[in-house]
């Protein structure tokens, strides 16, 4: 029983952290690709561009470490089904994971920042 359990526990983290990246793959991307949209009608309206590039290129650093973090992911279950008796590079691989997911939501509240800054200092206002 306790073994079953064990393996259902297993995959319910595997599971929740496999959806945590997503979410953080999706936010920088979602802003990112708004950015972008949105970039002619700020320099349009006089908002401080180099504040929204910042923001865009912040967000781009999120996309990545999002994908780091896939990567990451990806290699400490490959190592914990080699040897699954315990594994300090497994260990290793999945805390360098989840701090790459921290980093791409810290990476998108640093962004939204950027762009209220860029918003909050008009060029012409």
């Amino acid at each position: 029983m306790s073994d079953e359990l064990d393996r259902e526990m297993f995959r319910f983290i595997l599971e929740v952290g496999a959806k945590t990246i997503n979410a953080a793959l999706l936010i920088n991307g979602g802003a990112a690709t708004a950015t972008l949209a949105l970039m002619p009608t700020a320099i349009e309206h006089g908002y401080l561009i180099g504040f929204a590039i910042a923001g865009l290129m912040i967000f781009a650093v999120g996309v990545l470490s999002a994908v780091a973090s896939f990567a990451m992911t990806y290699l400490a279950q490959s190592r914990f089904y080699h040897r699954p008796s315990g594994s300090t590079a497994g260990d290793n691989l999945r805390t360098s994971a989840i701090y790459f997911t921290a980093i791409s939501c810290a990476m998108f509240f640093t962004g939204c920042i950027a762009w209220a800054v860029s918003i909050a200092l008009r060029s012409g206002a």
